[in-house]
């Protein structure tokens, strides 16, 4: 019987040239395997509506062409669901793709797609939202309510509001509990990862597993522009945990106490209380690598 997908294209979303992906199925994809349809997002939250319809149809899979907030939207139907996620990266950073090592080019991902590999990961849920690659308050979710409305996008239109916010930015004062306990008063990113980076190789937590059943939670505090600089290096080098300005937690489930403003998943703003509980939910998504 023929594998039945859906491929979902944000138009919006990144950059990339996603309108040549129906043409790149029609040559890439093997019709004797296959069957499959193609549909436009038209408004936020719609792919969460046309996942959900794959699901109750008993699609094999749906496929995300877009960027990380794409991504985060068409899986959350599909967690806990026989529908596995495939992703064809086509966003401005590609975080949750170039983690899982799913190539960038539009071929190679469709051809990664026909092969049909499919493995389960982890998510990680935020106050019940759910989140695949990284969620987190503070600055980073400062950048994110920020970039939302910008037109131009990639590792340089990022760069420019982060220099534009860092001087402004106040610190937080937060209280962790869980297994282990900290509290901060000078924490200005914290960041809860299932996967390793931000994206553009903006590694956050080196470490991070998507199949460990652990997420984890990288906490920067204040630092100067001398100390930003090297921060900076050190997250595109894999060597953010080697600051002295970062701590590193893993934890299953854990409740943050926070006088945040700011809060993102997958890079998408949200807002949440000043109460936060963030946890694993293991293996619970199936993915095509």
């Amino acid at each position: 019987m023929k594998k039945k997908l859906r491929f979902i294209i944000n138009p919006f979303s990144g950059i990339g040239q996603k309108k040549v992906v129906p043409q790149l199925l029609d040559e890439i994809l093997d019709k004797e395997l296959y069957t499959w349809d193609v549909v436009h997002t038209e408004h936020p939250r719609h792919a969460i509506e046309i996942s959900q319809d794959a699901v109750d149809n008993t699609y094999d899979a749906v496929i995300a062409v877009g960027g990380d907030g794409s991504i985060n939207e068409i899986a959350r139907p599909l967690i806990h669901s026989n529908t596995a996620m495939g992703i064809i990266p086509s966003g401005s950073g590609n975080g949750v793709a170039r983690s899982l090592e799913i190539p960038l080019n539009l071929k190679e991902a469709i051809l990664r797609i026909s092969k049909f590999n499919v493995t389960t990961i982890d998510t990680g849920l935020l106050n019940g939202h759910p989140f695949i690659g990284v969620a987190g308050i503070g600055f980073d979710a400062l950048i994110s309510h920020e970039f939302a409305n910008r037109k131009l996008r990639g590792k340089f239109s990022y760069g420019l509001v982060i220099l534009k916010k860092m001087n402004s930015f106040v610190p937080m004062h937060v209280v962790i509990d869980g297994a282990i306990r900290h509290e901060t008063s000078k924490a200005v990113v914290l960041a809860f990862a299932n996967t390793s980076q931000y994206g553009n190789n903006a590694y956050i937590a080196p470490t991070a597993d998507p199949k460990d059943g652990r997420l984890k939670l990288s906490i920067i505090e204040k630092f100067n522009t001398i100390e930003f600089v090297d921060i900076t290096q050190k997250i595109f080098r894999k060597k953010i945990l080697d600051s002295q300005k970062v701590t590193s937690i893993e934890f299953e489930k854990i409740v943050v106490t926070h006088d945040s403003k700011y809060a993102h998943i997958d890079g998408e703003p949200i807002e949440v209380p000043k109460e936060i509980t963030v946890q694993v939910v293991p293996l619970s998504l199936k993915i095509i690598v």
